[in-house]
């Protein structure tokens, strides 16, 4: 079934019930993209949801993300931190919360999918710039790759269907369609651009994705990272061996995925402890 024909109307409902702030960071990231943007239509952006700001200001002056003396205004957080900051800080204030549930369709604890979303976002970012693309967009792209499973687990409770084990995420499925078919309609709605909606609309065939196949070749790497940095503690086990096929479609040799790995699980760390309270 192809996502432009959905008829769902449950999942539009939820989209509602999560308010603007979602769809603040699709126009943000265009006008970031726009070498003519008048930065005062930045501001302005994110002004509009006053609660959003307010917590943008809050952040700012996290530990993590902290220039080293308050900040008390949208401007002074772009001015002292600088977009991209601001553009990773207004995403997990937009998406933290709702992805902190646990899932039990999918066997996922509290937090846990979370966890999962930022560091498949550092991964992506990572990786996009050791093959020189844009790091926003890949953060995006992992940020958001299985926001559809918040809608399936919570589609598929509504309806009472009985919960069962999955072999792989992808086998958890409503209407017959993956989490990444949900997320890509989604997003869509969201107004985010297909850049971004295929490769997670593809995630599971990166090789089939015709339009953006080399970002969802990078978030099958970057998944593959994101299970290592976020395995339980005591854990021995070591980073699943990546598919050298995409290695060499994206150019990337075995030490720059290690070095990604590496730099990923670092980042993770810190900013998992950091966004604690968002």
């Amino acid at each position: 079934m192809a996502i432009s024909a959905l008829a769902l109307s449950s999942v539009d409902e939820q989209i509602k019930l999560l308010g603007t702030a979602p769809q603040v960071l699709p126009r943000l990231q265009m006008l970031l993209c726009d070498a003519n943007t008048n930065p005062d239509d930045i501001l302005e952006l994110i002004q509009l949801d006053t609660a959003l700001a307010a917590r943008v200001i809050k952040a700012s002056n996290s530990a993590y993300f902290s220039p080293g003396f308050r900040v008390c205004t949208i401007d002074e957080a772009v001015t002292y931190l600088g977009y991209d900051e601001v553009y990773r800080i207004l995403s997990i204030l937009a998406f933290g919360r709702v992805m902190k549930a646990p899932l039990k369709y999918f066997g996922l604890p509290a937090k846990e999918l979370w966890r999962r979303a930022l560091a498949t976002a550092l991964a992506m970012e990572g990786i996009c710039k050791s093959t020189g693309m844009e790091p926003r967009i890949g953060y995006t792209v992992g940020l958001l790759h299985a926001i559809g499973m918040v809608f399936v687990d919570a589609q598929l409770s509504a309806n009472k269907v009985p919960p069962a084990k999955p072999a792989k995420e992808e086998d958890v499925k409503l209407l017959g369609l993956t989490h990444a078919d949900v997320g890509a309609y989604v997003m869509r709605i969201w107004n985010f651009p297909e850049t971004i909606v295929e490769p997670v609309r593809f995630q599971f065939q990166p090789l089939e994705c015709l339009r953006e196949g080399r970002l969802a070749c990078m978030l099958q790497l970057a998944k593959a990272i994101m299970a290592y940095a976020v395995r339980p503690p005591g854990n021995s086990a070591g980073p699943e061996d990546p598919d050298t096929l995409v290695l060499t479609m994206l150019n990337l040799s075995l030490d720059d995925y290690a070095d990604v790995l590496d730099e990923t699980e670092g980042k993770f760390t810190l900013l998992e402890i950091a966004t604690s309270d968002f």
